[in-house]
């Protein structure tokens, strides 16, 4: 279900994680995740769900020049609500998940 779709709006809540990740990026990399963040309100199963202890934890990844970015969120339909987990590289992403 999108929103577009039922005509609803999606509401994000971004986590104080996430807050801290997007405000150190510049202008212009706040805006790629700008982007990036709508592409998941449109389709919310963009990303990829991971597994066992974080299964409540959908990952979409992207490149920001040469570098790849992993956005972390979890999403409920049935209320078309997003919450933006993290904002990272891939390296001890998952470790910070678990925390």
């Amino acid at each position: 279900m999108c929103a577009e779709k039922t005509g609803q709006e999606v509401e994000v809540y971004p986590s104080s994680r996430f807050e801290k990740a997007f405000n150190r990026l510049t202008k212009e990399d706040q805006d790629n995740v700008d982007e990036e963040i709508d592409r998941i309100i449109e389709n919310p199963q963009t990303g990829e769900r991971k597994k066992s202890d974080l299964n409540y934890l959908w990952v979409h990844k992207f490149y920001m020049g040469k570098q790849q970015y992993l956005l972390g969120y979890s999403w409920l339909d049935q209320k078309l609500e997003i919450s933006l987990l993290s904002l990272g590289t891939h390296e001890n992403d998952y470790d910070e998940q678990k925390r």
